[in-house]
């Protein structure tokens, strides 16, 4: 698969260097590598939207067996919504050690840093990564990439500005909102992230994952603000069976709290929740060896606040649904998902069930 096989080190490297469009051996050398996705998203009694998500496209320049660039940049909504994914320099100074510096995807979970449609079966990615892990974070700053016993252990580490914490001086933000997404953030407060990933046996890859910030990024005598992030997941495959799931939990505290209320209520902090599992089916099709079908079915439950406020932020979704790969860089997908939230916003009202359901298609694409 080639989701495992991105999830090595050197996995970057190793994916545009089959993608590139020069056959010379000498230096530089110029690749292009990218992807996209449209979808159509069906709410039963609601909206319908026909949305080209994404188009994303990267350059990269091998300067030399050691340094190399990469970069990409994503056209979201029609061009509505550009940003800049990533943007850094890497400095192999060893078979185990690289140095990256830039804009970087952060290494939380398995999905942030590697979202490319085909790599996931759902038309949409996953709530958790949307609510609780907010998928495309990316954030300015250096760090380490280090492979152990023979890539049997590896490890991601960086030193990143730190969140947005605070829309205003009273307004606190969500961790989704905080992203600075590299637009001349302020890093008078910084933070740290890791990621441990690790095979010890075969089909199975385990990781984990931190993130620490100061994020009130106001004068150094400011009420100070924090926020924490704790992440662990799992995927294993053996012959047609997939399994994979993720845990993860947020906090957000400080002397801040002690001034500010929440809701109407002086409160200590801010706590999230959530976690998901999926069971996905690769099925050969037909006489194409490298064509798949793939069925699968997901639950998640996630709760942006679980201790203070127990219906703000609380829902569950499962989702069941099929991924057809002819080839493993185009996916062709299909899938219904049913909502049960305690907020109007997220569902339509259904006596006295909030309840939504809706069916998406959507094509998606990696090169």
């Amino acid at each position: 698969m080639i989701f495992s096989y991105l999830k090595k080190p050197s996995m970057l490297a190793a994916l545009i260097a089959t993608l590139s469009f020069s056959a010379e051996t000498d230096f530089p050398r110029l690749h292009l590598h990218g992807y996209g996705e449209i979808h159509s998203n069906n709410t039963i009694g609601g909206t319908r939207i026909l949305d080209p998500h994404r188009a994303v496209i990267g350059l990269s320049s091998i300067f030399s067996k050691t340094i190399s660039f990469h970069m990409e940049v994503d056209f979201e909504h029609a061009f509505n919504e550009p940003e800049l994914e990533f943007a850094y320099v890497d400095f192999k100074t060893h078979n185990s050690l690289t140095i990256r510096a830039g804009h970087m995807l952060l290494p939380v979970g398995a999905l942030n840093e590697f979202h490319e449609p085909p790599l996931f079966f759902s038309v949409e990615r996953p709530m958790l990564q949307k609510d609780i892990i907010p998928t495309s974070w990316g954030e300015v700053g250096a760090g380490v990439l280090v492979n152990l016993f023979d890539n049997l252990i590896n490890v991601r580490s960086y030193l990143i500005n730190g969140s947005a914490g605070l829309k205003n001086d009273s307004t606190l933000n969500s961790i989704r909102s905080g992203r600075t997404k590299g637009k001349e953030p302020k890093s008078i407060d910084v933070a740290s992230v890791t990621r441990i990933e690790s095979s010890p046996v075969s089909g199975l890859d385990i990781g984990l994952s931190g993130y620490f910030s100061g994020s009130d990024q106001s004068r150094v005598d400011s009420l100070q603000l924090a926020l924490a992030l704790a992440e662990a997941d799992f995927r294993y495959r053996k012959g047609s069976l997939d399994i994979q799931g993720c845990l993860a939990y947020t906090r957000q505290w400080g002397e801040w709290f002690k001034s500010h209320k929440i809701g109407g209520t002086l409160r200590d902090d801010i706590r999230g929740l959530g976690g998901n599992l999926e069971l996905a089916w690769h099925l050969n099709c037909g006489t194409n060896s490298a064509a798949e079908i793939v069925p699968f079915v997901r639950g998640e439950h996630i709760d942006t606040d679980i201790e203070h406020d127990k219906k703000a932020g609380r829902y569950t979704v499962f989702t069941g649904g099929i991924s057809y790969l002819p080839v493993k860089n185009v996916a062709v997908k299909a899938d219904i998902s049913h909502f049960n939230h305690s907020l109007a916003s997220y569902a339509l009202n259904d006596g006295k069930k909030k309840e939504k359901i809706d069916i998406n298609l959507g094509v998606g694409v990696i090169f």
